[in-house]
């Protein structure tokens, strides 16, 4: 009696399971479902903003006869040349830095 109450208690979890995963993963998902996203109104405060200064910065225009003028041509250079140095540090990581290990490979001893 004890044998048929676990078994059946088995089959039970076992079916439980089966229609949670088929749930989870097998269902088919439908392709009229909508996500609704609720946003702040302060998001979309600061994104016509942003909207308002990208046009604002793409409607500049730069006149360049300035600088086909005398007076830039005129300019003088004061600019120092950056000395020829390495960037920063040696990779410590790099292989060259890591000792040699050769491979062990094992010999046959004859009997």
């Amino acid at each position: 009696m004890e044998k048929l109450k676990n078994s059946k208690l088995m089959v039970l979890f076992v079916l439980v399971f089966a229609f949670f995963v088929y749930e989870k993963f097998a269902k088919p998902s439908s392709s009229a479902e909508q996500v609704d996203v609720v946003v702040d109104s302060s998001v979309m405060l600061i994104g016509n903003e942003f909207l308002d200064y990208l046009a604002k910065v793409k409607a500049i225009e730069v006149d360049d006869s300035l600088f086909k003028s005398t007076a830039w041509s005129n300019l003088i250079d004061f600019s120092k040349p950056l000395p020829e140095v390495s960037p920063g540090k040696d990779n410590l990581f790099d292989t060259p830095a890591l000792p040699q290990i050769s491979p062990v490979v094992p010999t046959k001893k004859s009997r």
